[in-house]
Parts: structure tokens; C-alpha cells; sequence
């Protein structure tokens, strides 16, 4: 009988497809020699596209504009203030000294030229370690190209105990499974290595402050992590009860939330300013390795095309200056009215109106009451946001596990409430329950609020501004 199962199993293998464990993602783990690569000869378009899928400018970049990687971003944490270094090709300041084993060790294995380690908890080189040489020397290559800066980095402001606790944070690769489907491969590639969403998406396990390992059991459920801000859920499950075009065009194109209103976290609004920039194939690769099976990008709404930029430049008699303070002044000013610009911008971003036949007195009230008595538990980033996630009402309105519209007593938010398990510490009043229950009930009557509308392109003028990295006065004055 051994015998027959064993022939039995042999044949099985033999006639079946096979995923051999060489498909399956590497991590790089050795450090690279000073010879590696030496000889490299660069893709510029290709390091240009794992230049906007790893999302460097996210935390390299200065405010204002994603091609100045000098660095200074202040990454506040409990352990201290990180700020992100000059990664220019400045020789002195930034990575232009380099060679291209140093920044293979650096960007794949976390090693600093001088031997040291980087902080593993905020620089994701446990992730860029599946990127392939080749890629990683590609967007070297194109980093070469954009403006170098001369900004010092600034060190961190860390005290030794906590630069220790840091320090042995230090994260190995997660495990990875061979993907079958060549749409799947490239969209783990995307997700686990370029663009290294678990990283912030994948919740902790923190081991009483001695780890800081991903929670590969609940891999992209949400977390708040030493970034600062929510990185909201975007498993399979919930990503697929929002579809795809939310996912591939609105988060990753147009700056929205799934739900449809305006992105506000400034580093996921960076990212998804360059994740807009990849193909659309790519991007539908992402949808399709978080949900977990393929998808055909050609099924998508055909997405906005963006106008180009055009450039207005005044022309107009003026007095000579000879002091250069006017023509200091009007960058200055024209740097200050862009920004005024691009915050009106954003506040007057259309979002979807609430859903036909809901009071919005009546969901306004009923959020109130949620703020109130849920999320300081069951909100983004607390202790039992996976239990019971109250986050923004758009997405408790569609959560099954928390609401059943047209009926509050099989909705776990309602029942909860009603049988007085919850709240803890505090309770609800019977005519708030009651408003709750209406606003459960009204929202089988509504319909899902369409898609937001493409806006109308436009021609923007754009003023020309300063390139700085930041500094004091005279740093500031002068680099103007």
C-alpha cells in the first residue's frame, strides 16, 4: 500500500504544474563585495519606475517638491525625533561618494558605509532586501539625475537607552510564498519589496517593547506605527468589498481614500502621488496580490489623463535692482502663495455627498457618538481596532461585522450598545441609541453613493519657486 502511494504521489507530481521554491521572492542576506556590480550598466527608465514604486520622496524629499531628496523630514516617535538623511548625489552631503556595493549594503541590507546599522524600524531595508541588485542600482542611477543638495543630514535626536531598543529592532525579510499567476508575481514584487506596504500596513508584535516584528498572521490589517498616522486596512477582504477602481485609480492615483474623500496623511498623499505614475498594470497587479487572485486591468473606467503644466512668466519695466532683495522677495512670495494655493486646493477637493435619504444632522450625531464612545478603543491605531474597527462612518456603514443595514438588533454596534456590553466606563442614553438605530435603519433605504466624478482639466500657472532644504535664516536667505 506504501508502495501504490508513494507510485501514486510521484505521478501526481510529475502531471501537475509545479511552483518550484526558485519562483518564490529571495532576500539578499550576504553583504555585497566592493567589486559587485562595479560594472553595472544602468536602465534610467526602469530605476525612474522603482524610483516611484519604492516611495523614496515619501520621507526623502522636501516639502514642495519630490525630485529634492535632501532629507530633514522630522519622523516624530516616543524613542526621540529620527529626521530622513541627504540622499542627493551630493559627494559630501548626500550618496554621490558611494560605490555601488555601499549602496547595495545600504538599501537591501541596512548597512551604513562605516559598518553601522540603520534603524530597521522606520528605514525598510527588511523589504528593498527582496529588490533585485539590478533594481536597486537602476534607481541609483536615477537618483543620480535629480537635483543634488548640500543640506547636511541631521542627526537623530535619540538618547542612548532608546537608540538601543531601536538598534535591536533591526528586522529580518518575512517569509514569502512562490506566486503562481505572472500577475500575482509582479504584484508581490511591487507590494513586498519595491513598495513595501507591510511595512507600515502590517500590524506589530511589539513582544513588550524588545520586537518589533510584522504580524504576518494579519498581514495589511492596518496599524499606527513609528511613521506617525494610520495606515488603514487593506487586506483582501476589505479591498475587495470596495473593488478595484477605488484601489487602482483613487487611492493610488488620485490621492482618495477607498471611501472617496481626500487623502490628509502628508506621507501617504507623497506616495500615492508617485504610485499615480506607474502603469496601470502595475497598479492592477497591487489590487491583485492583496486580494489574491488576478485581475484584468482592461476592465477598469478609463482614468483621467493629466494636462500639461502650463508655465506663465510676467514680463513687465521695472527699476534695475541692483541689491537682488526684490527679486528675493518674489520667489519668497511666490513660494508662500503656492502653498496658500495648493491648502485651498485641498480643502475645496469635491467628495462624495452623503447617501441619498440619510439626515446628515443625523450621521453627524451618530459619528459624535462614535468618536465618543468607540474609537478611543476600537478607533485607527488602538488596542482593539481589529476586534471591532470603528473608523471613518463611510466604511462602518459598509462593514457587515459592525452594521446590517435595515437592522439595528443583528448589528453588532447596535446590539452591543443595547444589551449594555458596551460602552465600558460610560453609557449611551436611550434617545442616542434610538438615533443610532435610525441611522442603521435609514441606510437600507440608501443607495451606495456613485463614484466621484473625473474633475475637468485644467491649466494650472505655476510660479517658479526656489529650490531649499530647509535651515536657518541665513541658510534659507541665501540658498534662495
Amino acid at each position: 500500500m506504501k508502495a501504490l502511494a508513494a507510485g501514486l504521489t510521484a505521478t501526481l507530481a510529475a502531471l501537475l504544474p509545479q511552483v518550484s521554491a526558485s519562483e518564490a521572492l529571495t532576500a539578499a542576506s550576504t553583504p555585497f563585495a566592493e567589486s559587485a556590480f562595479a560594472s553595472h550598466q544602468p536602465d534610467l527608465a526602469n530605476g525612474e519606475l522603482v524610483f516611484n514604486a519604492a516611495g523614496c520622496a515619501a520621507c526623502h524629499a522636501v516639502e514642495g517638491d519630490a525630485e529634492l531628496l535632501a532629507g530633514g523630514q522630522e519622523i516624530k516617535t516616543k524613542f526621540g525625533a529620527l529626521y530622513s538623511p541627504n540622499i542627493t548625489a551630493d559627494p559630501e552631503h548626500g550618496i554621490g561618494g558611494w560605490t555601488n556595493a555601499q549602496f547595495l549594503n545600504a538599501v537591501l541590507l541596512g548597512q551604513k558605509p562605516d559598518g553601522g546599522q540603520y534603524y530597521g524600524a522606520v528605514f525598510p531595508y527588511a523589504s528593498y532586501a527582496y529588490m533585485t541588485p539590478e533594481d536597486a542600482l537602476d534607481l541609483r542611477s536615477y537618483m543620480a539625475t535629480l537635483p543634488a543638495s548640500d543640506a547636511a543630514s541631521k542627526p537623530h535626536e535619540v538618547n542612548i537607552a532608546n537608540d538601543w531598543v531601536l538598534s535591536s529592532w533591526n528586522e529580518v525579510p518575512v517569509a514569502l510564498s512562490a506566486q503562481a499567476d505572472p500577475q500575482l508575481q509582479r504584484g508581490q514584487y511591487l507590494a513586498e519589496a519595491l513598495g513595501h506596504c507591510g511595512e507600515c500596513h502590517t500590524p506589530r508584535l511589539n513582544g513588550l517593547g524588545f520586537k518589533n516584528d510584522r504580524d504576518q498572521e494579519h498581514a495589511f490589517e492596518g496599524e499606527s506605527g513609528l511613521l506617525g498616522g494610520y495606515a488603514p486596512n487593506i487586506a483582501a477582504k476589505r479591498l475587495a468589498s470596495y473593488g478595484p477602481e477605488a484601489f487602482v485609480t483613487g487611492a493610488l492615483k488620485q490621492g482618495l481614500k477607498l471611501n472617496g474623500k481626500p487623502m490628509t496623511g502628508p506621507r501617504m498623499r507623497r506616495i500615492a502621488a508617485q504610485m499615480g505614475k506607474l502603469p496601470v498594470d502595475d497598479r492592477a497587479a497591487l489590487y491583485a496580490y492583496l486580494t489574491g487572485a488576478p485581475f484584468d486591468a482592461s476592465t477598469l473606467p478609463a482614468e483621467p489623463q493629466e494636462e500639461p503644466v502650463t508655465v506663465a512668466v510676467a514680463v513687465e519695466e521695472t527699476i534695475e535692482d541692483t541689491t537682488g532683495a526684490e527679486a528675493l522677495m518674489s520667489r519668497v512670495n511666490a513660494y508662500c502663495e503656492a502653498e496658500a494655493e495648493a491648502a485651498a486646493d485641498l480643502a475645496a477637493a469635491p467628495v462624495p455627498a452623503a447617501a441619498t435619504g440619510i439626515d446628515p444632522a443625523l450621521e453627524a450625531e451618530v459619528d459624535a457618538l462614535v468618536e465618543l464612545h468607540c474609537r478611543n478603543c476600537h478607533g485607527p491605531g488602538q488596542t482593539y481596532q481589529r476586534a471591532f474597527f470603528t473608523g471613518d462612518l463611510t466604511d462602518i456603514a459598509r462593514d457587515p461585522a459592525i452594521v446590517v443595514p435595515g437592522n439595528p438588533d443583528a448589528s453588532p454596534l447596535y446590539e452591543s450598545i443595547a444589551s449594555n456590553r458596551m460602552p465600558v466606563g460610560s453609557k449611551i442614553t436611550a434617545a442616542e441609541l434610538q438615533k443610532m438605530a435610525a441611522w442603521i435603519n435609514a441606510l437600507a433605504a440608501a443607495p451606495t453613493p456613485a463614484a466621484r466624478p473625473a474633475p475637468e482639466p485644467e491649466n494650472v500657472q505655476t510660479p517658479i519657486l526656489p529650490r531649499f532644504a530647509g535651515g536657518s535664516f541665513e541658510e534659507q536667505l541665501f540658498a534662495a
